[in-house]
């Protein structure tokens, strides 16, 4: 998922994998965590509205990222869902990370679980929480996409799993 300090926050580079993203959120919500928002390439990502949750100001996430229609600011994820559900419920929302952000939505009720999977850790000291998806009876649903993602990796996948 990602190594917390690091100058590169996203540990490889799969096209597949971001070309999957872009085409289940675009008209949709994302929301995520602000290290999460940080390594966006773009902020806010184009054709999405996104909620950050964040403990800084309000006030001082907009000096930092500037005001934009499509842009929400929350302390929390129940304040993150409650602008979903009040101002965006037309569209499906998508929790994007950090893992803190993860492990908090799936305690919070998520029905659907799209997960990117290497075959490695990369290295990487912050994970999806897989334990918690067992923790909530979770089941494995199906393959969305695999494929061989380039030569570094023997296989990348993203899979499904439905809430029982």
């Amino acid at each position: 998922m990602g190594n917390r300090g690091s100058p590169h926050p996203m540990p490889v580079y799969v096209p597949e994998d971001l070309q999957h993203f872009e085409e289940t959120t675009i008209d949709n919500t994302i929301l995520c965590g602000r290290k999460t928002f940080d390594t966006f390439p773009e902020k806010p990502l184009h054709g999405r509205s996104t909620i950050v949750l964040s403990r800084q100001r309000e006030q001082t996430l907009q000096e930092k990222y500037g005001v934009h229609d499509n842009l929400y600011f929350a302390d929390g994820l129940e304040e993150g869902l409650s602008i979903h559900y009040e101002d965006l419920s037309n569209t499906t929302l998508y929790v994007a990370g950090g893992q803190n952000v993860y492990e908090s939505a799936l305690e919070q009720g998520l029905d659907e679980a799209l997960i990117s999977r290497l075959p490695t850790s990369l290295g990487c000291d912050m994970r999806f929480p897989q334990e918690t998806l067992h923790q909530y009876d979770w089941d494995f649903n199906y393959d969305v996409i695999q494929t061989r993602a380039n030569t570094d990796f023997d296989e990348f996948r993203i899979e499904e799993y439905m809430k029982q």
